[in-house]
């Protein structure tokens, strides 16, 4: 019995290091609200100097309680996506049972920005949905998506937090970052599920 009980104890010291970890790396970066940056901040996004830069983003529940989010079949999903590729796990019931399985609620997804455009071109589609990628369509099922956060990181950012190890690979980075979030959930984050 005491291994068992030493083992758990261990377990729980271990995911809460990760969820220390990473809450503290993105606790520490400028948190936006989908809305904000629509309304005000899309054309300060476009002049930033290191937005094009590669790295990895990060959509928040912003939520007092972050036990709560509410899924629901929104008419920007209904229009956008209708009868999509895997529509059964975007019902409302499925994610809100993923939801409910998962311990630290505030990152909802941790994405990649690799391509051409860097941290813009991923960041673009949270402004105009009917361009989001599949781990974006979750998000929109989401009641009051608007006011979810979204924050970023450069890989170039990252590695001065990191100090002691270079990454080079925006999807090295969103892998790193999502295996820190699964030490501690036990599964990914509710719009990288699917």
């Amino acid at each position: 019995m005491g291994e068992i009980k030493g083992g758990i104890a261990n377990m729980e010291k271990i995911e809460n290091e990760a969820k220390k970890q990473l809450w503290e790396l993105v606790n520490n970066l400028t948190i936006f609200t989908i809305a904000d940056l629509r309304t005000n901040h899309f054309e300060k996004l476009k002049s930033e100097k290191n937005i094009n830069d590669k790295g990895v983003y990060f959509i928040l529940n912003l939520h007092e309680n972050e036990k709560v989010l509410e899924f629901e079949d929104t008419q920007i999903f209904n229009k956008i996506y209708g009868k999509c590729k895997n529509s059964d796990e975007y019902k409302v019931k499925n994610l809100e049972d993923s939801f409910n399985n998962i311990k630290f609620k505030r990152i909802i997804y941790i994405g990649k920005a690799d391509g051409e455009k860097g941290l813009f071109q991923r960041l673009k589609p949270y402004l105009a949905p009917w361009k989001s990628h599949s781990g974006g369509r979750a998000i929109w099922k989401i009641k009051d998506a608007e006011q979810l956060g979204v924050t970023w990181i450069t890989l170039n950012e990252f590695n001065k937090y990191l100090n002691n190890e270079k990454i080079e690979e925006a999807k090295i980075l969103e892998r790193k970052l999502l295996k820190k979030y699964v030490e501690y959930n036990g599964n990914l984050p509710i719009a990288n599920q699917i």
